[in-house]
């Protein structure tokens, strides 16, 4: 196959290193899976099952929503663990 490709693109665009890819959280997070993420936040769901602080999530979700935290990673997180509480029924 890379044979075939050399004959249409320059081998320096697809014979290197593989690199990592990181996806837009910040602007999927704050569009549109905002209504998603806001749902799993809210205070009625994060006291459902009481594993998570919900004034310190509510707080940091004010200030990830306010944009530039860089925090993408950890906004990920508790949304999945929410997301897998949810899928619990808790």
């Amino acid at each position: 196959m890379r044979e075939v490709l050399k004959r249409y693109v320059p081998e320096e665009m697809f014979d290197r290193p593989k690199s990592g890819f990181a996806p837009p959280l910040e602007a999927w997070l704050l569009g549109p899976l905002r209504a998603w993420a806001e749902d799993l936040l809210s205070p009625e769901r994060l006291s459902r099952h009481g594993m998570l602080d919900q004034r310190r999530v509510s707080a940091f979700w004010r200030r990830y929503s306010a944009g530039g935290t860089g925090e993408d990673a950890r906004a990920w997180a508790v949304l999945q663990f929410q997301s897998w509480m949810a899928a619990r029924g808790l």
